[in-house]
This record gives C-alpha cells, structure tokens and sequence, in this order.
C-alpha cells in the first residue's frame, strides 16, 4: 500500500480517453438521451429529404417535436442543478457561465526576457517557469542570529493517530484536482477506511524520521492572472498543486503547529492573517476607528501600504528554519519541514502543455496547507522593529501615524527606514514602485520615500495615490467609501448580466440560491466597515437586488416590495444592520478576536434601563465618526433586548435577533 501511494500512478490513466482526433466538445447539458433523440431527429430529416412523401414528414414531426422537448429538459434539468449546487460547487456554475460566453479567457501572448512573443502554449509554459524560478532567492545564514527560544515550552514531535487521518480524509473536497502523483481525492474518499491506517503508519514514518517522500515534493504550477497587462509574466501568479495525500500530512503538522503558538501567544498582535477569530473585517474595523477617532479630533493621519515583491516565493529557507527554532519548534517537526521545503521540483502546465522540471530553491508553496503558517511565523518579528502601528494581513502590511508635527512626520518615517532594513535583513524585498501613501484629511504634501537608490542614486519616493484597495477595501483620502460602493455595484450588475445571457430557465429556488452565494456576497463583503449612510448610495445598492428579483419570470410583473415578500427576501439595509448586530455580539461574546474595549464603552451598571451589555454612545464631531461602526450600531444595540443580547450561542442571538420588531420597517417599507 505504501509504495502505492508513494509512486505514480498509471491506473486511473486506464480510464482515460486516449484519442487524438480533435473534435468540438457538446454543451455541458447534453446527455444520452438528448444525443439519442438529436440523432433520431437528424435521420428522419435525411429519410424526407430523401423520400419526400408525407409518412416520412410525419415521422420527422415526430422526431423533432420529440428532439425539442428532449434538449428543453435536458437544459432544465441541467441547470437546476447547477444552480441548485452553487454554494457548495462555485467551480461548476463558473464553467457554465463561462461555456455560454463567446470571449475564452486563458493565457494569452506572453512576452519573453529578449522581448520577442512568445504565441505557442510550449513557449508560454517556459516563459513563465523561467519567470518563476527567476525570483527565488539563496541566502547564507546569519551566523550571529539568536536562535535561543522566546518560549519555555518546545515542540519536538507529534503524535498522530489514526482517527486523526480518518478525520482529515473525510473532509476531503471531492471536486478538487489530483495532484502529479494522480491520487484524485475522489479516490482517496471513496476507499478512505480502507487506507487510513496505511497513512497512519506513513505519516508516522515520516516524521519520526524527519523525510518526505520526493512524490510529494513536485508541484504542477497554474499561472493566475492578477492584474496589469497580460502580456508580462510577472503579472501572474503561481499556484502549486501537489500531493493530496501530502496536504493531508501537512493538515495534521499544521493544526499541532498552531494549537503550540496560540497556546503559548507567540504571534504578533499585529498579524491578522489565517489566525482564529480574526479576518479582514476585524481589522479594517479596528483600523477605520482608529482613523475617524483621529480625524474626528481634527488630526490629520498618513497611512503607508507597503507591498512585498513576491513575498511566498522568495522566502529564504535557511533563515526561515532559524525562525522556527526561535519559536521552540525543534527535532522531529523541524526535520520534517526542512526536508519537505528542500529539493522541490514544479512545473508550469497551461491546458495538458507542460514546461521542464526546475528546481525550488526558496519560498513556501503556494496552494500547500503548511505554506500560509510558515510565512507568518517568517515575517511574525516584522511589526517589533517600527515604534508605532503597524497593521499585517498574511504579506500586506501597512504602518500608520498622525502627522499633526514635524516630528511626528519624520517619526513615521524612521519607521518606515526601519521595515526597509528589516526587509533587507530577510531577504524579503518591497516592490517600491507598488508601495502607496494615502494621506488622509490631508494638510501636507510630505513624500515619503524609500531606502533604495534608483539607477541615479537617489531613494526612491512613493507615489501619493487619492484612493487605494486595501483587503478588498477602496479606501479614499476623505475616508468616504463612494468608490468602493461604485466598483462593488458594477461588479454585482456584470454578475447579473451573466447570469441572465446563461440561464434560459430560473424558477425562485433556482434564482434564491444563486443571488444568496454568487450576487449577494459581492454587496455584503465587510459592509461593517463601508456601511453607506446617504440615500443615494443606499437606493444605488438596492437597485442591484431590485434587478435581480426581476429575472425569475413568473413574478416579475409585480412591484419590488410583492416579489420581496413573493421570494422570502429582505432589503439590503435590513441585511446590513443585521450584520452591524451580528458583528457586536461576535466582538462582546468573543467569537471574533477583536480589541472590543477600543470600540465600545459599557454603560455604567447604575443605569437600570436597557439590557445588562447597553453600550456607552461617544461623543463626536463629524458626521463621518457618527456613521462609523462603533458609533452607529449603539442605538440599534441598545435596543434589543436582554434574553437577545446574552444568548449563549451565535445561532440563538441570529434566531432571537430574527424575531426582534426593532427593524422590521426596513424589510418592507424601505423597498
């Protein structure tokens, strides 16, 4: 079993279709039956051609009346499944989508180091490894580095067990790739009780001894395309798809690892990536009050976004172990990772083209599980050297300052000299020229700049942008959110658009379940931090849902209000001061990791009116801090009651929040 699932693998390939012949692929509805009855229709055109006598025209009726309500059922059916599974198969409706439209996006012509065009896939797929491999970086390591533990506790070793792989195996996605050993996870699922234990014996194997297997090295790289022109490399980003039976072990050896650094507060206070209990959210709230206070008080603040130069693939692997020991993570663990990040292999592959094998000589994977938790523990150190605030998000990094003095100006400066030399240390470079400053409330034209001399000599400044995207985010220099709420409307109208040129059919329960995964999401990501307070903005997001409402056909003849109440919907505003509640009680209750006492002031305990957590509403000046979260949501909380506010779980607060009359009147009259 072992040498089973450590070589590859030429079995599945059995199943595989081996043709050369091109042909064009049929609608993704069309089914047997629909072929049979294509096909039926087809000879009865021939036979009439042919015969011309009114049996045989009789007998093609038939056929295509027959042919017609086979492809309208095959559509039907096809698509009430595909809408039906979109939450929990995104994959599958985006191939819909994507098969009705005429335009193809994929790789397009790249362009090569000498600058000539590179228009075949084989030339792409080596343009772009050689790009890849290009940034990786080797190091030496620091001699004079304190590797002596910040912690008294260790981690030497794991136990694993088999009901942890069974567990793991599972929670397999059925619908996700294999990997370039051919293991599918659809295999791995199907005969899960059957290979655990063998798992089981092979994982203990391994980190006992300290080696991964070289199958699980490899990685099949897919370039996605981030943004900028297509033509460059560099706009793309490399997304490795290993083992599955790899990530498997390295979800165990990640879980162990973080229960030890939450357990004994390693990480950084200023790290909000991939950790429990924190998200996006929790700190653009936390940073949005932080700069409405300030502004508020009439202080002007600047705020510098800081972009590392492909920061998971140039981490140094050396200097990367020397932080692992540091955190306690010695023996057995150590040795496991140091062989899993040495001697790896990838290869770009775009449709079924692949480039040449190249080696991995820096980085984190990523598309690995262990990957995200390696590069934090690497740059975990990074907010210790600025005197000031520094804000982290996996790599997007951003340091911030009121700049109301002179001192204060250059104060923020030093900081920003100090991250530079920081990241000079590691290795791990900034890109300057994707580097921004926002001034916000801005009284000055201060350019800060960059320690890095250009081909001239001089430090490089960074540019002053008026607005900047931070964590999905446009945050303006007034700190109004009129762009963001913009952009997220034309996304949500070019989504609606799409869905409407694909589905030929959408009955309410079809039309239910797409607008709530695919359309919704889209005008509900963080509307905590950008919730909007004018009636224009407000009547501009409720004319998406407005227009939604009207592509499910036999109610779309009635007023907005009726097929609200026809489909079971409510406003857009309800669902955002429902989510301004569900947020308070996640920070009060604890479920999110959020510095709640810098948000909110409890009520003094002598007031016997309200319920027992009635927050304290803060003075403020400006209508900006009045319609920012902290302030905002107090009235509304204030007003549930006390059986709401105190339930024990998040469930029970959403069923009694459900039953509250406190905002009933926009479910239906803000229509």
């Amino acid at each position: 079993m072992a040498s089973l699932l450590l070589c590859p693998i030429t079995l599945i390939d059995l199943f595989k279709k081996k043709t050369d012949r091109k042909f064009i692929s049929p609608p993704l509805w069309m089914d047997r039956a629909t072929k049979s009855a294509i096909v039926k229709k087809r000879k009865s055109w021939k036979k009439y051609k042919y015969s011309r006598n009114n049996l045989s025209y009789v007998k093609y009726v038939k056929d295509r009346n027959e042919c017609t309500n086979a492809v309208k059922n095959a559509k039907l059916s096809f698509e009430q499944k595909v809408a039906l599974e979109s939450k929990t198969n995104v994959k599958s409706f985006w191939n819909y989508v994507n098969s009705k439209l005429k335009t193809r996006s994929g790789i397009g012509t790249l362009e090569k180091p000498d600058g000539t065009l590179a228009s075949s896939t084989a030339d792409k797929v080596e343009v772009l490894n050689q790009f890849f491999t290009s940034v990786f970086t080797q190091t030496e390591d620091l001699k004079d580095y304190d590797t002596n533990s910040v912690s008294n506790n260790f981690l030497n070793d794991i136990n694993i067990c088999q009901e942890d792989v069974l567990k793991k195996l599972n929670k397999l996605k059925t619908d996700k790739s294999a990997g370039p050993d051919g293991l599918h996870p659809k295999v791995l699922y199907e005969v899960r009780n059957a290979i655990c234990y063998p798992l089981f014996l092979i994982f203990n194997k391994s980190i006992i001894e300290g080696k991964v297997p070289d199958d699980w090295k490899n990685a099949i790289v897919s370039p996605i395309f981030k943004k900028g022109k297509k033509l460059k490399p560099g706009n793309y980003r490399p997304v490795s798809l290993t083992s599955v039976v790899c990530k498997i072990c390295e979800s165990i050896i990640r879980d162990n690892i973080m229960k030890f650094i939450l357990t004994n507060n390693l990480f950084t206070s200023s790290q909000y990536g991939f950790r429990p209990g924190r998200s996006c959210v929790t700190q653009l709230l936390e940073v949005l009050d932080e700069w409405s206070e300030l502004i508020d008080s009439g202080f002007p603040l600047d705020s510098i976004f800081l972009d590392f130069s492909k920061a998971f693939d140039t981490v140094p692997h050396q200097r990367l172990f020397l932080k692992l020991e540091k955190l306690g993570i010695k023996g057995c663990i150590l040795n496991w990772i140091k062989s899993f990040l040495s001697g790896r292999k990838q290869c770009v592959r775009i449709n079924n083209t692949t480039s040449t094998w190249s080696d991995v000589v820096s980085g984190v994977p990523q598309g690995s599980v262990l990957g995200p938790v390696l590069f934090l523990i690497f740059i975990n150190d990074l907010p210790d050297v600025v005197e000031g605030i520094v804000k982290v998000f996996a790599d997007d990094c951003k340091v911030y300052s009121k700049v109301s003095s002179d001192y204060e100006r250059c104060k923020l400066q030093e900081n920003l000299d100090r991250l530079c030399e920081w990241s000079d240390m590691w290795k791990l470079k900034f890109n300057a020229a994707k580097c921004k400053v926002l001034h916000i409330n801005p009284d000055n034209d201060l350019q800060y700049r960059y320690t890095m001399l250009d081909e001239s000599g001089n430090f490089i400044a960074l540019s002053t942008v008026n607005e900047e995207k931070d964590l999905g985010v446009t945050f303006e220099s007034n700190l109004k959110f009129e762009k963001h709420i913009s952009d997220i409307y034309n996304k949500a109208q070019r989504v609606l658009s799409l869905i409407n040129h694909s589905f030929d059919y959408m009955d309410q329960d079809m039309f239910l379940t797409i607008y709530k995964s695919i359309v919704r999401p889209l005008l509900e990501y963080a509307t905590c931090v950008w919730s909007p307070y004018l009636k224009k903005d407000i009547r501009k997001l409720e004319s998406v849902q407005r227009r939604a409402t009207k592509l499910v056909k036999n109610i779309c003849h009635l007023n907005y209000e009726d097929r609200l109440r026809s489909l079971g919907l409510p406003t857009l505003e309800y669902r955002r001061d429902r989510n301004d509640m569900i947020q308070v009680y996640k920070a009060l209750h604890g479920i999110d990791d959020i510095d709640w006492m810098s948000l909110f002031t409890l009520a003094p305990s002598n007031n016997t009116r309200g319920h027992s957590l009635k927050l304290f509403k803060k003075q403020c000046k400006t209508t900006h801090r009045l319609n920012t979260f902290s302030i905002r949501v107090v009235d509304q909380w204030n007003n549930l009651s006390d059986l709401t506010v105190t339930a024990k779980t998040l469930n029970n607060f959403k069923s009694a929040l459900n039953g509250e009359n406190w905002n009933l009147y926009k479910f239906i009259c803000s229509c």
